[in-house]
């Protein structure tokens, strides 16, 4: 799971205080808990401690990489919402004595940035948005399933381990849910810049302009969950809301 990536070096940590103290005790167990877990021609009874040390190498490697990925698809998302509050604060600086000639060109100009934000959002939603679907699923299950291992915990230290986990699974679901969220915000901002500027002082050319602005903005511009919902801040919640119940319910089972 590439979310089992991104936190593979606190779990070998684990694995490897774990190893230590099989060691010590004479009793080497033949699974292990590795973030990133790789199959091995070789026994790992007899060789754990050649296993460990080999997981442990591979595993920066796949922390790296995931979170590089993370970071491109972050940078992605953070893009046109920072772009639409780069334009919503030009538009809010059109004033009336710029003069009516010098205010169309900077709407025309506005509009094809506007319009190629929006070309931008829908086409990385395209691209991205069942990659988005599965890292949610991932979220949702390691996030429960985390909860639950931790209210099983045998002592502080596990109980401190997987509280770890469950506090970095749940910065990877709010910095997703958080910068989706804000392209649509970013978006809906426009309008307001509009009304914020010195509209009823342009001539009837701008204010088609300042019209057609608007309505471009009236348009829900988000990303979404596979084909599904959007993705804003109330998914991450719900994801939590889950993840209460899942814990609950098992709890009670048991």
């Amino acid at each position: 799971m590439c979310n089992e990536d991104g936190t593979s070096l606190i779990l070998d940590l684990g694995t490897l205080i774990k190893y230590t103290n099989a060691t010590n005790n004479k009793n080497i167990q033949a699974m292990f808990d590795f973030g990133l877990e790789l199959w091995l021609p070789i026994d790992k009874n007899e060789h754990a401690l050649t296993v460990t040390v080999i997981n442990l190498v591979a595993s920066p490697i796949g922390a790296a990489t995931y979170a590089i990925v993370q970071m491109i698809l972050l940078t992605m998302m953070t893009f046109p919402a920072i772009h639409f509050q780069v334009l919503c604060f030009r538009v809010k600086q059109l004033k009336g004595t710029m003069g009516q000639q010098t205010i169309t060109d900077m709407l025309k100009n506005y509009i094809k940035q506007q319009k190629f934000l929006i070309k931008f959002t829908n086409t990385l939603n395209s691209a991205v948005r069942y990659v988005i679907l599965m890292q949610f699923i991932l979220l949702s299950l390691n996030v429960a399933t985390v909860a639950v291992n931790a209210t099983k915990a045998e002592n502080t230290t596990e109980g401190v381990f997987w509280v770890l986990y469950i506090f970095i699974l749940t910065i990877q679901t709010f910095s997703l849910s958080y910068t989706a969220n804000n392209i649509m915000e970013k978006s809906y901002l426009v309008a307001d810049a509009l009304y914020q500027s010195e509209w009823y002082e342009f001539d009837e050319n701008a204010k088609k302009l300042v019209r057609l602005m608007m309505m471009q903005a009236q348009r829900p511009l988000v990303l979404t969950i596979g084909p599904f919902n959007p993705l804003t801040t109330q998914t991450g919640l719900k994801i939590m809301n889950v993840a209460y119940s899942y814990v609950t319910l098992m709890t009670n089972v048991q």
